[in-house]
């Protein structure tokens, strides 16, 4: 199954929270897009969040994640967390990503 039909049949959304001040960010963001753009992945199935530089806003959504450093990708299966990667993806963002979606 793709990564694209797992998304959607297995009700699979992802919260990116990041911060254009953030070098990580800055270099996760692109292997993010490149993640979307080669799966196929339906826009509507990933939200970016953008965090000011004090983590403080938008606070209802950095409190309902307990959101303390960025890049964190969210993954959601049916409204629920099932998993996250926080700051570092060891095999790079895109992979990682598709590593988790896989085994949810």
């Amino acid at each position: 199954m793709s990564i694209k039909e797992r998304i959607a049949n297995d009700n699979i959304n992802l919260l990116v929270f990041q911060g254009s001040w953030c070098p990580m960010c800055v270099s996760a963001m692109p292997q993010i897009a490149q993640f979307v753009s080669t799966n196929g992945v339906d826009e509507n199935s990933i939200e970016i969040i953008n965090v000011n530089n004090t983590k403080s806003e938008p606070a209802e959504r950095i409190a309902e994640y307990n959101i303390t450093r960025v890049p964190t990708v969210i993954f959601l299966k049916d409204g629920n967390e099932v998993d996250r990667i926080t700051e570092f993806a060891p095999s790079g963002w895109k992979t990682e990503i598709e590593n988790k979606i896989n085994s949810i």
